[in-house]
């Protein structure tokens, strides 16, 4: 009910409920007293006098992992995942990424209730085995033994090395988007940080820094993205823009930074507008053929 929270205390003349399936159980009652599609189409909403527009077109909405990261690794692995909604054996993978990202995160969220005083690594721990409860439950594949306590180990390790910064947290998690032309762009920050008015957006990688620089580019590509969406939504442009390696046990390695750059920031905005094109124009060609890991990480 909270997630539709919004639906239903905005709507001021018609709110319109919509499912392509049948409804969880706790809007049954809802549901069921309503008047249905399409008896409903003359009667009540000719009645406030809408204007009907069937097929009215949906602008879709992208992202750079979810979109193109995937594409740019392999067209035709887009096509397979992103249009046919095939599931990669690649999941446990995924967990450890989640596992990683949403442990950090509730450290985070404590910190922005004033609790920092609270964390310690029997705390953190604790918050650890909640998420990993969580995730367990979920149709994501669990990891083994030695992959969680790798997971445990990065978590733990980030907070030792960042205690000191803690402070500068402002927000955690942040949902982003921004209308384009023809598709939605969106994202989620990891981590706004700042002090003295000056803005830090911060990205995490749970892996070991690269030192591959095709690579290190692609992935400085993201918070430039992100950039450019805060600054086009909400007139705010970062100071500088943060990778944070968290397999990498000393800080000095993990943190990686790079000034606020617009030209750097439009380039990467045309390219994700071309990677989008090529998706919207059903374009899944294959020019340059992947590792042969790429294949097997991801096979079906």
């Amino acid at each position: 009910m909270r997630l539709h929270y919004v639906a239903f205390s905005r709507a001021q003349r018609v709110l319109v409920l919509t499912t392509h399936e049948r409804p969880k159980e706790y809007f049954a009652p809802i549901w069921q007293g309503l008047p249905q599609w399409p008896y409903v189409r003359r009667q009540l909403l000719g009645a406030q006098r809408f204007e009907l527009r069937d097929r009215m077109p949906v602008k879709r909405s992208f992202s750079f992992p979810g979109d193109l990261r995937i594409y740019e690794t392999c067209p035709r692995q887009y096509q397979f995942f992103g249009r046919y909604d095939f599931t990669p054996s690649r999941s446990a993978v995924i967990f450890f990424g989640l596992l990683v990202h949403q442990t950090i995160d509730e450290i985070h969220r404590i910190v922005l209730d004033g609790s920092f005083d609270t964390l310690d690594e029997h705390r953190i721990r604790e918050l650890f085995q909640q998420t990993y409860w969580l995730f367990s439950i979920s149709d994501v594949r669990p990891i083994g033994p030695a992959a969680k306590k790798t997971t445990i180990a990065q978590a733990m390790n980030y907070f030792h090395q960042n205690q000191a910064d803690m402070w500068r947290v402002i927000e955690t998690e942040v949902d982003v988007s921004v209308e384009k032309d023809s598709y939605i762009l969106t994202g989620k920050v990891d981590l706004l940080l700042g002090d003295d008015g000056k803005l830090e957006l911060l990205d995490f990688k749970t892996s070991e820094r690269s030192a591959d620089p095709t690579l290190l580019a692609a992935y400085q590509d993201q918070p430039c993205i992100y950039a450019h969406i805060l600054e086009r939504r909400n007139g705010k442009r970062p100071e500088r823009l943060l990778l944070y390696w968290t397999a990498d046990t000393n800080k000095r390695d993990a943190l990686m930074e790079f000034p606020y750059r617009p030209d750097k920031v439009a380039d990467a905005v045309r390219r994700f507008d071309a990677v989008v094109r090529k998706i919207q124009e059903g374009d899944f060609e294959v020019v340059q053929v992947p590792e042969r890991k790429v294949c097997d990480e991801w096979a079906l």
